[in-house]
């Protein structure tokens, strides 16, 4: 009699340990996120001022909510910090992130969402953008990603290709 007793309590450790296990993990990715955010765009009429260097640095914030280990929704403002393309002011966006969590430290990314480029001439447009990135992180609060980002958009240069690239660089602090 004293062996099933031990070994229902022994079953019931394992099975409460492992599903305490899963709720920790599952806790881990319930998270909020704020930083900062530098981008780099190129539009794709790349005559501009003849040359193939960036068109305008921007800087900003980036806020988010992870409330899965394979999504996130994330709003971005960047603000231009350069003067070499003028028309360009300010850019915005609301983004769904789709990982791969490939582990704690490491994951791909995905995005799909829209974006918002102010211009002094056009005013605002918002357009369809998507990206690919990866996502670092060590056993601290802070994140890093890295990204690019193309947003297509007719507003800029109306007569070319319409579409702006960006190279993103973030980081995080997660609550």
């Amino acid at each position: 009699m004293k062996h099933p007793v031990s070994s229902i309590f022994l079953a019931l450790s394992v099975i409460s340990s492992l599903s305490y296990a899963q709720q920790e993990e599952e806790k881990e990715y319930s998270q909020l996120y704020l930083g900062a955010g530098f981008s780099m765009a190129n539009f794709s009429d790349s005559q501009y001022r003849d040359d193939d260097k960036f068109d305008s640095t921007l800087a900003g914030v980036v806020f988010g909510y992870r409330p899965l280990s394979f999504f996130a929704i994330e709003g971005r403002e960047y603000i231009v910090v350069s003067d070499k393309d003028d028309r360009i002011k300010w850019h915005a966006g609301v983004v769904s992130k789709w990982f791969i969590p490939l582990d704690y430290h490491f994951n791909l990314f995905g995005t799909l969402g829209y974006s918002a480029i102010g211009t002094e001439n056009h005013g605002t447009e918002w357009a369809p953008s998507m990206g690919a990135g990866m996502r670092f992180r060590n056993n601290t609060p802070l994140i890093f990603d890295i990204e690019g980002q193309y947003v297509k958009e007719s507003s800029i240069a109306p007569d070319g290709d319409d579409g702006a690239m960006s190279l993103n660089l973030s980081v995080y602090y997660g609550f």
